[in-house]
């Protein structure tokens, strides 16, 4: 459990993170494909959405949602481990709230706060293949949720003109400053709550899922 002093680290972190992520934001020069309007002011009002992001090119979408979504309230999921704390951190100085959870902790109570959200109208991001991977590899718990409360997915791929990459188990991207920042929003997905019951045509789905996002051309 976290302690007093654990939760002051994670805010004093946070904050910093924060400030430096949103100052590199001043300066990424943002390109948005959306096809489908997606990040538009009157698209799905009043329905929510989840959005699909991959681990390693989440940086870039915070300040994003600020710039072109400011009417959107969104919900980020993050894991209950102390780094989830952080990002927990940045977020909120995002206007972004978090819920803790993950497969292993807190599974079933972060599942339930994700219902509630999305029945509020509030979009839920999600980084399908974190916290732990593989990368590029989505979970099917996006699926699960997508479909069990008829909200569709909305894939996003970012791509980055100059990025310093990290040695940690999903490649985590830096963009640099004054850099390229792509963001391309693929075409809403619907999951039938029938494919639950089905493993062959629910994983064809997640495979499906996957190409839309790009998982199967990222080196």
């Amino acid at each position: 459990m976290a302690t007093r002093n654990d939760r002051f680290k994670a805010r004093l972190l946070g904050g910093v993170i924060a400030l430096l992520v949103r100052c590199l934001g001043w300066t990424l020069r943002y390109r948005v494909d959306d096809p489908h309007g997606c990040f538009g002011e009157n698209s799905h009002r009043g329905e929510a959405l989840i959005w699909l992001v991959w681990h390693n090119r989440i940086l870039a979408l915070p300040p994003a949602r600020c710039r072109f979504m400011p009417h959107r309230q969104a919900v980020v999921l993050t894991s209950a481990s102390g780094d989830g704390e952080i990002l927990a951190q940045v977020c909120r100085r995002f206007r972004l709230d978090a819920v803790r959870g993950s497969s292993s902790r807190r599974g079933r109570a972060a599942l339930l706060a994700l219902h509630r959200h999305l029945a509020a109208a509030t979009d839920v991001i999600i980084t399908p293949d974190g916290p732990r991977g593989p990368r590029y590899r989505i979970a099917p718990g996006a699926l699960h949720l997508a479909a069990r409360t008829g909200t569709k997915m909305v894939p996003v791929r970012i791509d980055y003109s100059r990025k310093l990459q990290l040695k940690t188990w999903d490649r985590f991207q830096l963009p640099l400053p004054f850099s390229r920042a792509r963001l391309v929003v693929g075409e809403p997905v619907g999951i039938d709550p029938a494919v639950l019951k089905d493993e062959e045509i629910l994983e064809a789905a997640r495979l499906d899922l996957e190409r839309r996002m790009g998982g199967d051309q990222v080196p």
